[in-house]
């Protein structure tokens, strides 16, 4: 009977290390695509649909938890398109890719064909990600997705002429600091610290409260 209990063990442990493989999404279709995400956990299932722009990258899941992804273009009329086979292959792949992470990779497209998509495997935590992007994604929050998306979407050519900084350049800088500090100086982060995350959105907040004194002094 102990024998029988430690081979059960042993195979639960075996199936739970080759079945834990992260899973992305990343982008190089030329412009931002859509993704509807649905994730079953202890037999509720979460539904989150976002915007991945081009050349970003998203961590998705992992195989422990059963999911379905639909990624579609940022056209309006356009269909969802079901990944299922592609999901189906890391699946049967990934007992070949111990300590592997999977990345659904979103190629440019012909005219004819609508989506041009592979499966790569890279080493855990080998993606670089982008902390705009993810913030632009609304994955901190729309508060602060919708104040990053002002101050990114706004005209400075008024405000640099008279001697003001570009807010939007001024964020993209810090935001390429915190992805240099965190996730290409320690490969295995899958996120920033709370502290940094904290700080960037104070900055965030900044930069938005000076955007409104720039929009006042522009208009007079």
């Amino acid at each position: 009977m102990k024998s029988f209990i430690k081979k059960c063990a042993a195979i639960v442990f075996f199936v739970t290390d080759i079945a834990a493989t992260e899973v992305y999404l990343y982008n190089d279709y030329g412009t931002g695509i859509i993704y509807r995400l649905t994730v079953n956990t202890y037999g509720s299932s979460s539904v989150s649909e976002r915007v991945l722009g081009n050349s970003s990258s998203v961590q998705l899941y992992n195989t422990l938890r059963p999911a379905t992804l639909l990624i579609r273009t940022n056209k309006t009329l356009s269909r969802f398109t079901d990944l299922k086979p592609y999901l189906q292959q890391i699946a049967r792949e990934e007992a070949a890719h111990p300590g592997q992470d999977a990345y659904i990779y979103i190629k440019p497209s012909g005219l004819r064909e609508e989506w041009n998509i592979s499966i790569n495997w890279a080493a855990s935590g080998e993606m670089e990600t982008d902390i705009l992007e993810e913030i632009l994604s609304g994955l901190h929050g729309l508060d602060y997705q919708k104040k990053t998306q002002e101050i990114c979407a706004y005209d400075y050519t008024k405000a640099t002429a008279g001697g003001y900084i570009h807010l939007c350049n001024a964020l993209k800088k810090e935001a390429n600091n915190v992805n240099k500090r965190i996730y290409k100086m320690f490969p295995g982060k899958k996120e920033p610290d709370p502290s940094t995350m904290k700080d960037l959105k104070r900055l965030i907040d900044q930069l938005h409260n000076a955007l409104q004194k720039y929009r006042i002094r522009d208009n007079q």
